[in-house]
């Protein structure tokens, strides 16, 4: 009863409670605005530290701003004329490769024990229709979504530029939305937060850039097709930790079948030092960092992925974080002095 009592005096935990809870209810009716926000989160975040960087040579807050912008459109844009073209292009032969692995079932040329080929059919016919059903989610989100998808572009775009000449201010309207006694203990939560967040971005950032760069430059240099849908797939399932790289796996496994024992063996052999040297990057950079036992992070990828679909799955883990912060900062020194 007097731990009780003493959560329900600290008006920073109550006050954050409650905007926790505010902000489920607007984000759960209306999902196109808890993607327009968690992605102007994830930008801002991923070019905070070249804002930081640019203001520290002495560009000036503003300047700064401007040519992190102009970096990230640039970039931006010549992603998508380098690697838009070539996906679509390799999209619809892709996805009749994938139905001709299943339907000729090629596994059954390196398997030769009899006694485990139905196993393998069992579990070939378990991943059929659920890798069908997420080609098919993305397919249906570039076309028949094609609107919604535009509008939440657009105004991520649009919030992004106003978020990062503006973080400051936001950042001090939160601070104020709290009672004034509250204010400090509210702002190194809010700080732990940001800085937690923003790091994690970061590193799942670059580790999936590793991964997907990796798979495009090896499948060029054998001239191997599909060298862009892969390297694609492969850097945006790795924002999703564990999980990712199951889903990763599936299409890249299914491909290398095709290319006989020796061609199996080698994508294996490389799809495991790449992800040994990543997996190694992520850990150099992820020191100091608040740790996430695997199986919340499994947890926490499900959970918000029930709650927000497939989008929820992606940011899983950042909001896993948040959470963790927030038992950190709020609960566990209220329980402790119970």
């Amino acid at each position: 009863m007097i731990a009780f009592k003493k959560i329900l005096e600290d008006k920073a935990f109550f006050f954050t409670t409650l905007y926790i809870l505010i902000a489920f209810v607007i984000f759960k009716l209306f999902p196109d605005v808890f993607m327009v926000t968690t992605m102007m989160m994830f930008f801002t975040l991923l070019l905070d530290p070249v804002v930081r960087f640019l203001e520290r040579i002495k560009f000036g807050r503003h300047f700064s701003r401007v040519i992190a912008l102009l970096l990230f459109f640039f970039v931006m844009i010549y992603s998508l004329y380098v690697i838009i073209p070539p996906v679509f292009n390799e999209f619809g032969n892709f996805i009749e490769f994938i139905t001709g692995v299943f339907e000729n079932k090629v596994w059954k040329d390196y398997i030769k024990s009899p006694a485990l080929i139905p196993v393998f059919d069992k579990i070939m016919s378990f991943l059929e229709p659920k890798l069908n059903d997420l080609l098919n989610y993305v397919f249906s989100l570039a076309t028949t979504n094609f609107l919604s998808v535009t509008t939440v572009i657009v105004f991520t775009l649009f919030g992004l530029g106003y978020a990062l000449f503006y973080t400051r201010e936001i950042a001090d309207f939160f601070i104020m939305i709290y009672p004034k006694s509250a204010r400090t203990e509210a702002k190194n939560f809010l700080l732990s937060v940001y800085s937690s967040m923003g790091r994690y971005i970061r590193v799942i950032f670059i580790n999936a850039l590793i991964i997907g760069v990796s798979y495009w430059i090896v499948f060029e240099i054998f001239d191997l097709k599909y060298s862009a849908i892969i390297s694609l797939w492969a850097f945006v399932t790795n924002f999703i930790p564990i999980v990712g790289v199951v889903l990763e796996y599936v299409p890249v496994l299914l491909f290398s079948l095709t290319l006989g024992l020796k061609g199996f063996l080698l994508i294996v052999l490389f799809a495991i030092i790449i992800h040994a040297v990543a997996f190694v990057v992520f850990i150099q950079m992820m020191k100091g960092l608040e740790k996430l036992n695997p199986v919340y992070i499994i947890l926490s990828i499900l959970f918000f992925g029930k709650l927000f679909g497939m989008f929820g799955s992606f940011v899983g883990v950042p909001l896993a974080l948040f959470f963790k912060v927030f038992w950190r900062k709020f609960l566990e020194p209220l329980l402790e002095t119970g």
